[in-house]
């Protein structure tokens, strides 16, 4: 019997059959906010340190190192931090390639994978802005209205050193360009998971 070329499957017809999610792509909303926060983390500065003079300039993939440190914010990166600044990098790879949960799990909960990249900037930056505060210090009363007296002067000294540090630090376009990107992620992985759809009909689907 003679097959048409009509009749005979295609190889890549084939494949897609034969592997879950590999006709699958993502949309162009999620590929502009994967591309926004990938130029935002690895291309751009996230945090800024100006001395007037010169700046310092640090990348989301530094976010191990400062949290582990804060004071490089001030005096910025070691030569012996790159370590910490690969596998954090790593970490953020991994976020980002979440995304593509969705075209391999066929469950409605792989759309939270959407929501990583924004769980991230989050955390790293709550945890950076309280370990970055500078300490108090307490009165114990044990020594009277001397040592009340030196305790608030103290704070208030530590408090103008912490306003002055704060004033030489500031987001970089890489923080907003992030954000932005994570968010829409984050939106869309939610109205997906509302949705209730399948992952990888969804993704198949361009309007969805």
């Amino acid at each position: 019997m003679n097959l048409s070329p009509t009749d005979t499957p295609a190889p890549s017809a084939a494949l897609r059959g034969a592997i879950p999610g590999a006709g699958a792509s993502l949309g162009a909303t999620e590929l502009a906010a994967v591309a926004c926060i990938a130029l935002g983390w690895f291309g751009l500065a996230t945090l800024v340190t100006d001395y007037g003079a010169f700046t310092v300039r640090f990348h989301f993939y530094n976010a191990w190192t400062l949290l582990a440190s804060p004071a490089r914010l001030l005096g910025g990166m070691q030569s012996g931090d790159g370590a910490q600044s690969f596998a954090f990098g790593l970490l953020c790879v991994l976020a980002l390639l979440g995304v593509l949960l969705p075209l391999r799990i066929a469950q409605r909960t792989a759309w939270l994978a959407y929501l990583a990249p924004l769980a991230l900037m989050l955390v790293c930056g709550l945890v950076l802005y309280h370990e970055g505060t500078l300490e108090r210090f307490a009165d114990s009363g044990r020594y009277g209205a001397l040592e009340s007296q030196t305790v608030r002067l103290a704070n208030l000294l530590n408090d103008r050193m912490a306003g002055a540090v704060a004033r030489r630090i500031s987001l970089g376009a890489g923080a907003y360009l992030a954000f932005v990107g994570s968010l829409l992620l984050a939106v869309r992985g939610v109205q997906r998971y509302r949705a209730g759809a399948p992952a990888q009909a969804a993704a198949l689907d361009p309007g969805a």
